[in-house]
């Protein structure tokens, strides 16, 4: 696996937040406390489609040849002659709020009637579908004239019209009489987002050079917005008879965050798992966000239930919103550092947890009771069985499980939640990855039965989430394309329905997979139609759609055929709007309110892009740009707030360098590449790297052609670990002896990847070792050779774990792979490696072994006229009290240390291999051996710094090496060279086995209390 390089950077650069708004043009009687000014002031406001003013008039008269005219106030040709005329009013964008219409009426006795419509589709004298009565419309607004001459009409505050387009104005009278009635003037009073006088001032931006991408960031942004909406203004329940009302309470504070303009119009914390990330990268009101949490804490049951919808509406039974009300905290939290909310709500989020996982069964599957969810039909409608494993509400749990690991920390929790929740996310991963992946399809199955049903959800949020094991990522993500229509992605768990919902979580996981073409493909196909499509608003995201293009969005599943009951300003399809920001753009927050932060740009096929957000540290901002798609080099800058610390991932470009220009100066950096070696335990291990090759050996001997081997490993790390799955790749059994040290993960680990048995014995690696020689290789006093004896037609092989010269050839390949690899020296001397320094753990000395042959092999095949004018750098690195190569080299001879004192056990060789030494010391011409401890603190500050940043476990034995490469220990030890931007460093990142999440946590909690 190839990564790409990273640097690590604290900025130092800051701008403040804009000036909390005045008293000024809210809703209504409601205080002001958004801000007055955007961010971000630049061209790209031209696409913002928030008007400029709450005060809003029609754009244009719609008419019956779908021509246009201006809409003029006080035209004179805007002008209802009979009964049933009638005049189609539109705003051009998806608007909300109280309509006034002034006219000046012929005669009394006739009526002025006003119907609503979110898409062209359903324009007429009968609104379109909110109230869930579902009887075909929600009908209309009806003024009743009494008296000739001028007048007003301003609809009640009950019947405010939450999401619309077009309004249609029409007459109606008792009699033929040629009644007029001029409509002078129709203005509206926007009701959402009621805390902002300016409707503009988002507080974040995004731009780039594809203009449908910019339309549909900013098509999600005004969705939120108009998401946001007084709290006094919820749809009313029970459904009234005819008609709507909008005036039920929806929970604490002035504004709130609901899920549609139009409707429902409450808290569904479901949708805001993509709405809050979406809003804080765009608008930045996480008021709202606040207040739709709190409320459904305030409505929590005694259980430590969570209701599935907040009031009036108050819908119980999904264990899935449940959690999402969980993840909403977290998210809220991450943006915010709001741990004032945490800590008034940690107990009852405590007891969610606790309601949750507690129907977690002996299988270690979710026992799923409120089956409740997006829309999805259920597997089988009424198969208890698949309603108990369904993947779908797996993924959510995994991640409620993680993320409420961190809020613990956050929280200061010293009971061990943080670790107790980690390992029971590991536990359920292990299990839903047994029970069901398909291995022969590729995807996750709906749930654990025989089903052919691979949905949407599930295996996008597999990847996302990171429940999926690695090795599963980019299959997972081909198959899901295989749902693709040219209009977006059809989600088999809705036949025939295409959600954006559900595809917001499809993008995020191409994205992760690295698949950014492939992800802003489908941006295009499905945001892209909508967002063009004349019908709807241009400018929102719907809820959903069919295939065949049409709005019958879940007609068969919950809405009665009434397509018109689709909202079209959903904020649960917000999803490119952080996508975007977070992937493309590549700036992310890891902590709270941006304390850390990442920037890791994914380019596509694009060729420019800036953007930012605003959190109360201050505002981050990033740009990248190249010329073209088949540019070799690209410029790359970020401003972030001083004291924050982030890392940057360089992209390579076609395996050259990159121009990154940081604050106004530019530089070179060399592309590299990280080679994670723990992930290649049966790719590369089973054929010639390390054990594999030494196992490999023995198979390829002739003489034991027709014979059946056993091998015996004394590793109870990874090279026992690398010998059983080696073996079992192969076709052979193994056997591990281990030391009582060991621990049961590892242990189970052994069992798990297939050891034929799994002994312990004695309390060191020594004495593991010497019990398993004496038992089962030394005994028959006709062995063949040292390493082999034969019994019973059953030969058994000793595999040593790194002293063995076959182990070295094996481990050799990475130096070739690299040359492979890495890009040309730019002077063209090829006699000089292509690398500057070597960075790698030393155990007992078989890995290093490996890296000084290959280099000695380099030599051999790019020989030169005299001595080389370079030496590259190797750092041979252990930690305090696994130190045995340190050690000898101080007593100048090959020793042995009295214990093993560090936390990393797999570095535990008493003793190195005397080559180990000899090549420390004597090392190939062109190549200088450094030998660099470390203390077990800094080791665990690799662990988490790698998991934080590259998203993988690896243990202490490997995270010596990554402290070394990203602290001032590398400069330390390499004095005599001076490392700038053209350095180029690798680090073999080699050892995963023991290690664990709740390892990781455990780490970082020490880490903070001060470990050194």
């Amino acid at each position: 696996m190839v990564l790409l390089s990273k640097i690590s950077l604290v900025q130092f650069w800051t701008l403040a937040l804009s000036v909390t708004a005045e008293a000024g043009n809210c809703w209504r009687n409601t205080t002001c406390t958004g801000p007055i000014d955007t961010s971000f002031p630049g061209a790209w406001e031209k696409n913002i489609y928030a008007p400029a003013s709450r005060q809003v008039r029609p754009q244009s008269i719609l008419e019956a040849s779908d021509s246009r005219t201006d809409f003029k106030v006080g035209s004179g040709h805007n002008v209802l002659t009979g009964n049933g005329s009638q005049i189609v009013f539109d705003f051009g964008i998806e608007v909300g709020g109280i309509v006034s219409v002034n006219y000046t009426a012929s005669a009394a006795g006739s009526a002025l009637n006003l119907a609503f419509s979110e898409a062209k589709n359903w324009i007429g004298k009968f609104s379109d579908s909110s109230n869930g009565a579902f009887k075909r419309g929600d009908g209309y607004l009806t003024c009743y004239i009494t008296e000739a001459g001028e007048g007003v009409y301003t609809i009640p505050d009950n019947k405010l019209r939450g999401g619309f387009r077009y309004l249609t104005v029409f007459l109606t009278t008792n009699d033929t009489s040629d009644a007029t009635l001029e409509v002078n003037d129709i203005t509206l009073e926007i009701g959402f987002l009621p805390t902002w006088s300016n409707l503009r001032a988002y507080q974040g931006y995004f731009h780039s050079n594809d203009e449908l991408l910019n339309r549909i960031w900013y098509s999600g942004a005004y969705t939120i917005q108009t998401n946001m909406v007084p709290v006094n203004t919820g749809r009313q329940i029970p459904a009234v008879a005819y008609g709507w009302d909008n005036n039920a309470t929806l929970g604490p504070g002035d504004t709130i965050i609901v899920d549609g303009a139009k409707r429902d119009r409450a808290v569904w914390p479901g949708d805001m798992g993509i709405a809050v990330p979406a809003t804080f990268v765009s608008i930045g009101d996480l008021e709202s966000v606040k207040n739709g949490l709190q409320v459904m804490y305030n409505t929590q049951a005694s259980t430590g239930a969570f209701a599935e919808s907040g009031p009036p509406l108050s819908q119980k039974g999904s264990d899935t919103y449940h959690m999402w009300s969980m993840i909403g905290t977290y998210n809220y939290v991450l943006f915010t550092n709001d741990t004032d909310f945490l800590q008034l709500n940690w107990a009852k989020y405590q007891l969610a947890m606790n309601y949750v996982y507690g129907k977690v069964g002996p299988s270690g599957l979710l026992n799923v009771t409120g089956t409740r969810d997006w829309a999805r039909w259920q597997q089988g409608f009424n198969n208890s069985e698949a309603q108990m494993m369904q993947v779908t509400y797996y993924t959510p749990l995994y991640h409620t499980l993680n993320t409420g690991a961190q809020l613990a920390e956050w929280a200061g929790d010293t009971t061990g939640l943080s670790s107790n929740w980690t390992a029971r996310a590991k536990d359920l991963a292990v299990a839903v990855n047994a029970d069901c992946f398909d291995d022969a399809y590729g995807a996750f199955k709906d749930n654990a039965t025989a089903t052919t049903l691979y949905p949407q959800d599930a295996n996008s949020m597999a990847i996302l989430f990171g429940l999926v094991d690695q090795d599963r990522v980019q299959g997972i993500s081909q198959r899901l394309t295989e749902n693709w229509t040219p209009i977006g992605a059809v989600a088999p768990e809705l036949p025939e329905n295409i959600s954006p919902f559900i595809s917001s979580f499809e993008i995020q996981a191409h994205f992760e997979a690295g698949q950014s073409d492939r992800a802003l493909d489908l941006i295009r196909r499905s945001w892209g139609w909508y967002i063009n499509n004349p019908n709807g608003t241009e400018s929102t995201v719907i809820e959903g759609y069919l295939r065949n293009a049409t709005f019958g969005y879940r007609s068969s599943r919950g809405y009665d055929y009434d397509a018109s009951y689709i909202s079209h300003a959903h904020g649960w399809s917000a999803g490119p709007t952080s996508a975007l920001i977070n992937y493309v753009l590549g700036l992310s927050l890891t902590g709270r309110a941006g304390s850390t932060w990442r920037l890791a740009p994914q380019f596509g096929d694009l060729t420019s892009v800036e953007g930012g957000f605003t959190s109360s540290l201050g505002r981050f901002q990033a740009a990248w740009s190249r010329e073209s798609t088949k540019s070799s080099s690209y410029e790359l800058s970020f401003k972030v707030p001083t004291g924050t610390q982030g890392t940057v991932v360089i992209p390579p470009v076609n395996g050259k360098g990159s121009k990154v220009t940081l604050n106004g100066k530019s530089f070179q950096i060399k592309a590299s590449q990280m080679f994670i070696h723990n992930l290649y335990l049966i790719k590369s291990l089973t054929v010639n790297r390390g054990i594999g090759n030494l196992i490999l050996s023995h198979l390829s001997d002739p003489s034991n052609n027709g014979k059946k081997l056993h091998f015996y490993s004394s590793s109870g790390g990874n090279a026992g670990l690398a010998a059983v799955v080696a073996a079992r790749e192969l076709g052979c059994a193994c056997t591990v002896v281990v030391p009582h040290s060991t621990k049961q993960h590892t242990i189970d680990k052994l069992r798990a990847a297939g050891a034929s048995e799994v002994l312990q014995h004695g309390a060191s690696w020594f004495e593991a070792d010497t019990f398993l020689r004496e038992t089962f290789v030394d005994v028959p006093k006709q062995q063949e050779s040292a390493d082999v004896a034969e019994n019973d037609g059953v030969k058994n092989v000793y595999v040593h774990p790194f002293d063995n010269p076959i182990i070295w050839e094996g481990h050799s390949t990475i130096i070739s792979e690299l040359v492979d690899q890495l890009p040309a020296r730019e002077d063209g001397d090829d006699s000089q490696f292509p690398a500057d320094v070597v960075i790698c753990s030393v155990g007992g000395g078989g890995l290093f072994n490996g890296i000084i042959h290959g280099l000695s092999e380099y030599n051999i095949s790019h020989p030169t006229a005299g001595p080389r004018e370079k030496k590259l750098d190797v750092l041979a690195v252990e930690t305090k009290g696994a130190d045995s190569l340190a050690y000898s080299l101080q007593s100048g001879k090959l020793a042995s240390l009295d214990a093993i004192t560090s936390i990393a056990t797999t570095l535990g060789a008493l003793c190195v291999a005397p080559k180990a030494f000899q090549n420390a010391r004597e090392p190939p011409e062109g190549v200088k051996v450094t030998s660099v401890v470390v203390s077990d603190a800094e080791a665990a500050r690799g662990v988490v710094t790698f998991a934080d940043e590259m998203r993988i476990l690896v243990e202490p034995a490997c995270g010596v090496s990554i402290d070394v490469a990203l602290g001032e220990r590398l400069r330390n030890a390499v004095l005599e060279r001076e490392l700038g931007p053209d350095s180029r460093v690798v680090v073999v990142v080699c050892g995963g086995s023991a290690v664990t999440p709740e390892v990781v946590a455990e780490y970082r909690l020490r880490l903070a209390q001060g470990w050194v």
